[in-house]
């Protein structure tokens, strides 16, 4: 019997809140160096960094907004299959992984961020990342540990 296990419903703001932070402060480090570089430690034109800061931050926005809509329509798409014979992970731009119960080589913790199930060798493959924003993470844990012990 198949069990299918999806990404709980509010799943990805979980996970999009430190990444938009983390880009924040790339992007504000990066336009305070070129900015500083460009009008030669901020000395020389001001208009620069008023012209030219709202722009750059306008495009960048632009393009996190568009990649953060992809990586959202991915994650939700997550889907993870366990039954009796083996555990598949399918997932949207993402080739079907599944691994053979009696080919698992571990199945460990990620402190805080999910679980990895390991197959024969360490090629991507033959690996299945399980986020712990899916659903009944807890039961699919039981599960998984009935199946080979969790590290």
């Amino acid at each position: 019997m198949n069990q299918e296990f999806k990404i709980k419903e509010n799943g990805f703001s979980e996970i999009s809140k430190p990444i938009i932070l983390k880009i924040a402060l790339i992007l504000a480090t990066i336009l305070i160096v070129v900015l500083g570089i460009k009008s030669k430690g901020f000395t020389t034109k001001i208009d620069t960094l008023i012209i030219v800061a709202p722009i750059v931050i306008g495009i960048f926005s632009l393009i996190v907004f568009l990649a953060m809509k992809r990586v959202k329509k991915q994650f939700e798409s997550f889907v993870l299959i366990i039954n009796k014979n083996e555990i598949s992970r399918e997932q949207l731009y993402i080739k079907k992984t599944s691994i053979p119960v009696d080919k698992i080589k571990s199945i460990f913790t990620n402190e805080g961020k999910g679980l990895t199930i390991q197959g024969e060798s360490s090629l991507p493959h033959e690996m299945i990342i399980i986020p712990k924003e899916i659903e009944d993470f807890e039961k699919v844990k039981d599960l998984l540990t009935e199946i080979y012990p969790i590290k």
